[in-house]
This record gives structure tokens, sequence and C-alpha cells, in this order.
């Protein structure tokens, strides 16, 4: 093996092109027509840093943290390397060529840039200070401060981060949301990228952090959160003294308000008018970090009320001028957390920070950095020309979980190093890659594993792992007290897992939590302040034994969660009696939980079922004794029932027999609906032409104008679902049009008419009109009032519209205040509140923004699946957002899969020729033409663009669009066969 080209390779060229000049890396020189000009170091590793940033604005901060790693004060040190490059380059900074000002921005590159490598994989010489303390890669583990010299790849986030900070507290409310991935490296990225320069002797950016702590949810195991909040604000000193902590706790468990009271406004902090308003000076304050924020939000054992007092403390907090206030939340959950009332005016209120994937040249930084620091290089094959880091770096750009996979595999190939201190590529192969590395590595551990220590999987996992039962692919490490596993065999799996850093003991220090792996002989007395949890859920992720668990015990999960969440209902209603389980089938199903051994229940929980299972017997005797009495009755009321018939029937008026005959009639149509017949609209033809020729007919049509707007409008909604789009048209506005002609009052049944309009200028057109909208606000504001859900289904169509007319801006904002208003007024998981999930995936899907749009569509999903099944149009709706969203995304096997699966749905639903099933079949059309299927793909675009031209007409666009499509796919079939001729 050659060492040394092995250490070349690690440092990678240096050598390329901006514009006219060759800039040498290695001999610190700039090279132009034959003569070579020599820079300093730092300003070689400014050029370089620059250029492979070309095109993009780097901030001074970037500079300062990518190049000088923290050595420095205020950006004077840049300016002086940005004069000197320019001067070497022969540019003008007035009219630069090279590196251009922008203006309180920073600085960038306008030269043409080429390296002769890919990914801009120049490194800098910047010098690293030397690693000695065992592995410089983490594994799952957490970066915290004291890894801050082996923490690369985030100068950009790091900036970032501390600028929205420095912005922050000029706010009123100074709350920071850093939103990112699960494994992207949040909590990282704060203790071991932000935090080391902020809380520096000379501080960063004109920001210097005196004291911080970090929360988490496992703090807050054996105290609630609003405890372990007091306690952090004790510990930073934002509590005042002469106040006894324990006391204040019950105060502001019962009045969250009490907090404001207790706060130290007056701590000394040398942030007054004065030195605020001089902008170099250096001010000081407190920093306040809430890690997995999630857990605390949605945590199924907090009952409604205590997540209000946390919200509401949270509010005051953020309005605490010295300190620094910020928290971290995987954005998986960020739609469910909306849902926790405060949250988003906490959010709105203050900051967001969104943390994005690393680039390539990022990953390379955190890949070959720490190597060099801890003097380590990577294997370079010869042979077949391959070099482990650029194997590691195009895995890791490729896998969109890669972070928290590529540092543990780093760390296996640091454990299996050569004596040479070379990572190797054979043991890399060996582990399976960076996918196969954990999961490999993880299975070895358990097949090592004793049979009787085996024998306790079930209980660890039923333990350590939580699935959301609203949504089962929301799937979390759950954190338990050590002493929680007071098995020695449970200790024995739980100690060989901590070993090969697997699972991870979580340690309470004075600033919050620290992570460890302790060995058998390392156990510690303080087992009250320690914690075991999977050390990261890339493992749910990737071990196959685990997501075969999941499969297996689907349904035991499923109840497990689902009771825990009745017997939380049960506690936040006092106890009611009517949140008690309410069938046999739930009781026995909870019973069943009791006998599985690997099914720990709390005590509250035990005492629910318990107590639903006295209940159910009581109701058993209860319905006995009711079902005498009603056969007594009965007898009685049978007599009654005829009197009182001949009454009713006298007594109504006119009006009301009209409105009996249109109820009825509005009933007798409404059951023949393709939501009931299933699609099958054969049996609905005769009827449907019947009742049209009958409302048409003026001699067999005695109807008052009331009833025939209103039948008009039953056989107009029919047609609309069934996707036959004229004779709906004609319908609804036929409606309208005896409303108008006769001037009846604008009522709710007019109020329908409406909304029908609306969905069939969607259908036709793609969006609505606005004066329809707009007179749909009035009348519904008018009718049913501003909170009815009909006015807010009214608002939605407008932010519809602006969707329609891309004014994201507005149609956010909209889109915002109706699902805050549902949620508010119905609840989550009301059908009304569902629907604004819907549309906020729509609204990102539109933006492009396919991550947050997918995560609303399966939230969306779940919810739906979890109240009507399958078979429900709003399931559908949210389904062709999933699949859209997984083409836009490139993952085309699942979107053919979840493609077929609402086909076959929709046909059922709407019939075969729905537009909502034509579209389907249009986008599966489009997939086949995608993955080069033409055939299949020529065969379904003449189908649907037949079925569209019937139904929708020959100029409607979505027809106008399978053709454009069909004719494209011809013309590149022919240009092909042409090609092979």
């Amino acid at each position: 093996m050659d060492s040394k080209s092995i250490a070349e390779h690690t440092e990678s060229p240096r050598t390329f092109t901006l514009g006219t000049w060759t800039v040498d890396g290695d001999s610190n020189q700039l090279i132009k027509e034959g003569t070579r000009f020599t820079i300093e170091p730092k300003m070689m590793d400014v050029l370089i840093y620059l250029c492979q940033n070309a095109g993009e604005t780097v901030s001074a901060e970037q500079l300062l943290i990518a190049c000088w790693a923290g050595t420095f004060y205020g950006d004077a040190p840049v300016q002086k390397c940005i004069a000197g490059l320019r001067k070497k380059l022969g540019c003008n900074s007035k009219k630069p060529s090279f590196i251009e000002t922008i203006y309180r921005r920073g600085y960038k590159i306008i030269a043409p840039v080429n390296f002769p490598t890919k990914s801009n994989q120049v490194s800098q010489r910047q010098t690293l200070k030397k690693w000695t303390q065992g592995s410089p890669y983490l594994g799952l583990n957490t970066f915290n401060e004291q890894h801050s010299s082996i923490y690369f790849g985030r100068a950009k986030a790091i900036v970032d981060v501390i600028y929205q900070l420095k912005t922050s507290i000029k706010r009123s409310n100074n709350f920071l949301l850093i939103l990112g991935k699960s494994g992207s490296g949040k909590s990282s990225l704060m203790r071991a990228g932000v935090l080391p320069y902020l809380n520096s002797e000379t501080g960063f950016s004109q920001l210097r952090v005196t004291e911080y702590h970090f929360i988490s949810p496992s703090q807050c195991i054996d105290e609630s959160p609003v405890a372990a909040l007091v306690h952090a604000l004790n510990k930073l000193a934002l509590i005042k003294t002469t106040i006894e902590l324990s006391h204040l706790i019950s105060q502001i468990e019962a009045d969250p308000f009490q907090l404001t009271n207790a706060l130290n406004v007056d701590s000394n902090l040398n942030n007054n008018e004065a030195e605020l308003a001089q902008p170099e000076q250096v001010k000081d304050y407190k920093l306040l970090v809430i890690d997995q924020f999630e857990q605390f939000l949605l945590d199924e054992n907090l009952t409604v009320k205590l997540k209000q007092n946390l919200m509401s403390c949270l509010l005051q907090i953020a309005q605490c001028k010295q300190l620094l206030f910020t928290a971290m939340l995987r954005n998986d959950f960020y739609a469910e957390c909306l849902d926790v009332k405060g949250f988003y005016e906490l959010k709105d209120q203050g900051k967001q920070y969104d943390l994005q994937a690393p680039t390539p040249v990022e990953i390379s930084r955190m890949i070959r950095n720490p190597a060099i620091a801890a003097g380590l290089s990577f294997e370079h094959d010869k042979e077949n020309e391959e070099h482990l880091d650029e194997i590691l770096l195009a895995a890791a750009v490729k896998n969109p979980d890669a972070l928290p996979l590529l540092e543990y595999t780093l760390d296996l190939l640091y454990q299996q190093r050569s004596s040479q201190n070379v990572l190797l590529l054979s043991v890399y192969r060996k582990m399976g890659g960076i996918e196969g590395a954990i999961a490999q590595q993880a299975e070895k551990v358990f097949n090592r594993l004793p049979v009787n220590v085996q024998a306790c999987w079930d209980n660890i996992m039923h333990a350590l792992i939580q699935v959301d039962h609203k949504n089962k692919h929301n799937v979390t490490a759950r954190k338990l007290p050590k002493k929680y596993f007071n098995k020695p065999v449970e200790k024995q799996f739980i100690q060989h897992f901590l070993n090969a850093r697997l699972f991870a003991t979580i340690i309470q220090t004075n600033t919050g939590e620290q992570r460890s792996y302790l060995t058998e002989h390392q156990d510690s007395d303080a087992q009250d302040f320690q914690f075991i949890t999977i050390a990261h859920e890339a493992l749910l992720k990737h071990w196959q034994r685990i997501q075969l668990w999941l499969s297996n015990n689907s349904v035991a999960i499923h109840k497990r969660e689902q009771l825990a969440d009745d017997c939380m209902f049960w506690l936040n209603t006092g106890k009611a009696t009517d949140a008690l389980l309410n069938s046999k089938q739930k009781v026995l199903d909870a019973e069943d939980l009791i006998k599985r051994k690997e099914v720990t229940l709390s005590d509250n929980e035990l005492a629910f079922i318990k107590s639903s299972k006295r209940y159910q017997g009581r109701k058993r005797i209860t319905l006995s004794f009711f079902i005498v009495a009603l056969m007594g009755f009965s007898v009685l009321t049978w007599f009654q029932a005829n009197q009182v018939k001949n009454e009713r029937d006298i007594a109504l008026s006119q009006s009301q027999k009209t409105k009996a005959i249109s109820k009825f009639l509005t009933e007798t149509l409404a059951a023949s609906s393709p939501f009931v017949a299933k699609g099958k609209d054969v049996s609905l033809t005769t009827v449907l032409n019947n009742a049209g020729r009958k409302l048409n007919d003026p001699v067999q049509n005695t109807y008052p104008p009331y009833v025939d707007a209103l039948l008009h409008k039953t056989l107009g909604l029919i047609y609309i679902d069934l996707g036959k789009i004229a004779p709906a048209e004609k319908h609804i506005l036929k409606g309208l049009e005896i409303y108008k002609e006769n001037h009846l009052a604008k009522d709710e049944d007019y109020l329908g008419l409406l909304f029908n309009l609306s969905r069939l200028n969607v259908i036709k057109d793609g969006t609505d009109k606005l004066p329809v909208i707009k007179e749909t606000i009035e009348v519904s504001n008018k009718v049913v009032g501003k909170d009815h859900q009909d006015s807010l289904g009214a608002l939605d169509n407008l932010a519809t519209y602006y969707l329609a007319k891309k004014d994201f801006a507005q149609a956010e904002k909209i889109f915002k205040q109706v699902y805050q208003k549902r949620t508010q007024l119905f609840g989550a998981d009301y059908r009304h509140t569902l629907y604004s999930i819907e549309k906020l995936g729509n609204l990102y899907y539109a933006q492009k923004d396919y991550e947050q749009a997918e995560r609303y569509y399966q939230l969306c999903i779940d919810k739906w699946l979890t109240k009507s099944g399958i078979n429900n149009p709003y399931t559908l709706y949210c389904m062709k957002g999933v699949f859209l969203t997984q083409m836009a995304t490139g993952q085309y096997q699942l979107a053919e899969q979840s493609l077929n699966q609402h086909i076959s749905a929709a046909t059922l639903v709407f019939g075969p020729e729905h537009p909502e099933v034509l579209s389907a079949n249009h986008s599966l059309a489009e997939l086949y033409q995608i993955t080069e299927r033409y055939k299949q793909a020529e065969t379904l675009f003449r189908q649907t663009l037949k079925v569209s031209a019937k139904v929708l007409g020959e100029n409607h666009k979505e027809t106008l669009k399978i053709k454009t499509e069909l004719t494209h796919l011809l013309s590149q079939n022919r240009a092909e066969l042409i090609k092979q001729f």
C-alpha cells in the first residue's frame, strides 16, 4: 500500500482556474502567462473558499469561521485578505472583475471558475487543531462543545443561525425555531457549531453568551416541562432569588402568567440602551435551547392544559431581552405541532431557520477534515483507481439520511483502521457501505447475545420505540430511566448495545444533557439522572429486524398507543365517565394488553382499563332494565302514535309540506349518489334523466320556485359527483336563475348552489372565478356567520384562487388562518380541518417544496384513513398529492404503487369516467413515459384522451394537455425509429 499516495489524495488537488488565472493552492501561487505571484496561506484559504462558492454571496462571518476557525476580532482580517487578493488579481473594487463586494452582505466571485475535480473538492490549507481523543467521528452521538475542533462542514449554517439570533433580539419576540430533518444535525449545529463561537471570550458578531442551558424531553420524565423550564431559568439566574422554586412551579402550573413576575429582568448584563446604540459593542446574553421540541408538544402523557401552560410560558420567555431563546424541531412533526395552541403564535412572532442538507463540498469537509486533524488517511486502490473518501462522499450525497449513517460508518472504519492509521476499503465493503453499516452492526451485536438475553427483544422494543397511532410513519425513540430496566438479562442486552454505540446513556448536567456509551465497569451511582435511548433514529429506519418487528406487532403497537391516547383524554376530562372505553371490544383489547408480558402499562392506564371494565358492566345491567321498560312503554305509545300522526298532518302548513316534499325528493336522489353507489351510475341514469325531464316540463313541474331551485341544486350535485360536467352546470345555473328571477331570499340553499358552482368552475377551468368567491363569502357571513364551517370554506376557496394565480404569500396567509380557525373551533381531526391540511399540501407542492408538501399530504391521508378508510373521496384527494410529490422527486416506484392504489379506489368511489380517475390515469401515463415504457404510455394516453374528450370536451385544457403529450411521445418514438434505420 502506498501511504504517500493516500495522503496526497486525502488533500485533494489544489490547482484550478479563476478567469485568466491559474490558482496553485499547494504552492500558494497565482499563475498567469508564465508569471507567478506568491500569496499568504490565509489569502489562499479565503480564495479557495470563495471559489468553491462561486456565484454565491459569502459573508465575512462565514469566512471567519471557515478560514480562521475562531481566532479573530471583528471582520478586519477578512477585509485585509480581500484587499490583498484584489491587488494580486488586478481587480478594482469599484469595477470588479473577480471579487465583488455585496453591500452589507459579503463577497462574491464573479469570474468563471473551473475545478479539475468533481464537487469543487479542493481542500483548504487551513491549520487544523490536532485531535488526540480517540475517534474524530462520533458515530450516532451528538457533537458537543468539546468536539468543536472536529466539527466541520457547517460554516454557513453556523453563520446563518447566529445572524437569525442577532436579528431576533431586535424584535419583541426573540424566539428562533430551527427546523430540519431527523438526522440533519440540528443539535450538533447548536452545541458544537454555534455555541463555541458565542461562548468564547470575545463572542462573535457582537454577541457573547455568558451562560447557557439545554432542555430536552428526557429531563421531564420525572417532572413536568414547566418545572424543567423553571429550573433551567433558575440556573441561568433569570428567576428572582427570593422565590421558592417548588411554590413557583405550582403557581405557574395553575396560572402560567405568574412567570412574568418571577423573571429577574434586571440581571447584570451590559446591554443598557447606551451600549445598544454602539453597533460594534459586544453584548452579553444568556442562551436557552430546547432540543427535540416536538417531543414536548406531542407528548401524549401531557394534558392539553399542560401543553397550553408550557406555550404560555415560552411566549413570556421569548420577550426576555437578555435571553437568546431557541428550539429545535423535526420538520416531519411540524404540521402536527401547529395543532398545539400557542405554537403558531410563538413561531409566527419569532423567527424560523430551515436547516438544509449539506452541499457536496460541505460533506467533503465532514469526511476529510476530521481525518486530517486525527492523523488519518483514506485507502487508495491504485489498481481500480478507487479512493475510499470519494466513495464515501458519493454515497453520502445520494443518501438523504446521510449524516448519521455517514458518521457511524466513519466511526466503524476508525475502530477497524490499519496500524498505519489508514481507513480501509476492505472494511467498508465488508460492512455493506453506508446504509448497510448500522444495520449490519446491530444484527451482529444481536446475534452474539445469549438466547435468554435475546428473549428480552420484545420488552425492550416496546419500551424504547414509540409509534404515533394516528400516523404510523412517525416512529421515534423513547428515553426511559436506566432503573426502568431492572432485570439482569435486560441490563445485559442494553449494555451490549451501549458498547456497540447503538444505544446511548443520557446524563443530566448543569447545562443540560450529555450522551455517553457507558461500559460495564463505568456504571454510575446517579441512576436517577441517567436515561437509556436508541442512539439515533437512523437505526429505526435501516435495521430490518426493527422494521419486521414493527410490521409483525403493528396491531399490538396500535392498540397500545391508542390506549395511551384514550387514557390521556380520560385524564384531561377529569376522569369523566363518558371518556371511558365505550365498547366491549375495546375493553377486551385493553385486557389483552395487560396479559402481554412484553407490554408495560402505567398505573393511570391500568386504572383506566379497570374503570372502563366496571362501566361496561354497569351498562349491561342498565340496558337490561331499559329493554323491559321499553317494551311496556311501547304498548302505551302505540295507541298514542296514530293520534299524534293525525294531529301533526292537520297542523302542517302549506310551506312545511313543501319543505317536507323537497326533503323527501332530495334524500331519495342523494341516496343514489356515487358515494353510496360506488360509482355504478348505470342504475342512476334513468332516475336522473326522468327527474331532469320532470323539472323541465312545465306541465309536470308544479313545485313552488324554492323547491324547484332546491331540486336543481340536488341534481347538479349528483352530476358533479359523477363527473358529468354539462348536465351539472345546466342544473346549478338554473337553480341560481330561479332564485334571482323570483327574488328569493339568499338562504343556505342558495349558498349551496354557489359552492357547487365553485366546484364546477374548478373542474372546468382549473380555478374558480373571483366574483363567485366574493359573493359566496358575503352570503355565507350573512346567513351562517363568520365562524361557520361554510364561511371558512368560502375563505378557503379564496386562498385556492390566489394559489392558482401564484400569489403564494396571500394564499399561505389565508390557508393558515383558516387552518388555525378550524382547529380551534372544530378540533384537529374534524373533516374541515383535514381539508386545510390538504390545501397546505397543495400550496407547498405548487412552490416545489415537495418535502413539506408530502408531509402534509401524508398527515392528511393518515387522518382520513383512521376516520373513513381508503374508499372516501378526501382520502383519495390527499393520495393524489402524495403520488404527485413522489413523481416530482423521482420516487417513481413508490409513485406507481400509489397511483395504482388511487386509481383502483377512485374508480370504485367515483366511477371510471370521473375527472379524478382521468387525472390519475394521465399521471400514470406520464410516469410510464418518464420511465421509458413508451408502449404502455401510448396506450394509456390514448385511452385517457378518448374518455377526457367525451367527459370534459375536446377543448378542455386537460384534454388538450393529454393530446399534446401524446403527440410529443409519438414524434419522439418516430425520431428514435429513424435513428435506428
